[in-house]
């Protein structure tokens, strides 16, 4: 049965969840509720999990900001809350990883998320009310606009929630999609962005939201085969593969005035433990432009700098975004 967004809503009460911050640390330690929480099911839906890093300074601060690590075809979860553990605890971030699993409507079927609604279940949904019950259990941690990164097949995922949740989102790390919804008009969904609002039930699109949204896209310089698209019946991602693909879905963004930058890791193929330094640098400079900054909003008529993209060889301390 496939459980929809207001049955979401219902079925989730305050009751249900316990705030953390009414219990003793020591107890909260004890629980397993800080440091690398245990697999915990979303009560609106059990069918679906999600992984959590608190730092175990929390009961220290009043506002934890959060990171959503979405994980590609693999299902990696866990190994990313692992990668970046050491960082959310320096840093004071929460790390929310949420499970879609394989196979719960159809046994074969890998992609169920990627395109953001599958057979009744829209997957950004699944994932805001992942946040809602995050904050219910620990109040501190900011959930209404959030970084996102994500690999492969998460980040199909994620600059396609990007379109419908632009203001959700004050960073968007995206990394080597597969497949690529297009900033453009002319094309229908899920190859361009024609018909988002019929297909999404949307009364429209923040396209200005958007443009503010700092987004970096990432893909290694050799992740260029895309022999996989004719093993899986697919039409070629076209010059260079994914490293070609993801460049001009970048260029799609710049030419819209998005916010935009492109950084090829030098000698990665498709693997993504190549991108770690890289993107732990994007995280510490999306920590600091918290500090100094605050999470930007989508204020009508803000002039926003013209994006640029652009290769480098590696990262530099204080890269431009």
């Amino acid at each position: 049965m496939t459980i929809t967004t207001a049955e979401h809503e219902r079925s989730t009460s305050a009751g249900q969840i316990t705030a953390i911050d009414t219990r003793n640390v020591a107890v909260m330690k004890e629980l397993g509720y800080l440091g690398k929480v245990p697999a915990l099911s979303l009560l609106a839906d059990p069918r679906f999990s999600y992984y959590l890093y608190v730092p175990k300074r929390y009961a220290e601060f009043t506002s934890c900001p959060l990171i959503v690590l979405v994980h590609g075809s693999g299902r990696n979860a866990y190994e990313l809350r692992d990668w970046y553990r050491d960082f959310a605890e320096e840093h004071g971030v929460f790390l929310l990883c949420p499970l879609f699993p394989i196979g719960f409507l159809d046994a074969d079927d890998a992609d169920n998320y990627k395109n953001i609604a599958y057979r009744g279940i829209r997957y950004d949904e699944i994932l805001l009310q992942m946040c809602r019950e995050v904050q219910s259990r620990y109040p501190r941690v900011d959930v209404a606009q959030f970084c996102m990164y994500a690999f492969s097949g998460g980040a199909q995922f994620a600059h396609r929630f990007a379109y419908l949740h632009p203001k959700r989102l004050s960073t968007l790390l995206c990394g080597a999609p597969g497949t690529q919804t297009m900033w453009d008009e002319s094309q229908a969904y899920p190859q361009g962005t024609h018909d988002l609002v019929t297909v999404f039930g949307r009364s429209e699109i923040d396209w200005d939201a958007l443009r503010r949204v700092p987004t970096v896209f990432l893909c290694g310089s050799e992740d260029i085969d895309d022999s996989w698209c004719k093993l899986r019946g697919r039409p070629p991602l076209g010059p260079n593969g994914r490293l070609g693909a993801c460049k001009r879905l970048a260029r799609s963004w710049e030419l819209h005035g998005a916010k935009t930058e492109f950084i090829a890791i030098p000698g990665a193929k498709h693997e993504e433990h190549k991108l770690i330094p890289t993107v732990t640098t994007l995280f510490q400079r999306w920590r600091r432009s918290l500090e100094t900054q605050g999470p930007h909003e989508a204020q009508p008529g803000e002039a926003m700098p013209h994006s640029a993209i652009y290769t480098i060889p590696s990262l530099p301390q204080e890269p431009r975004l």
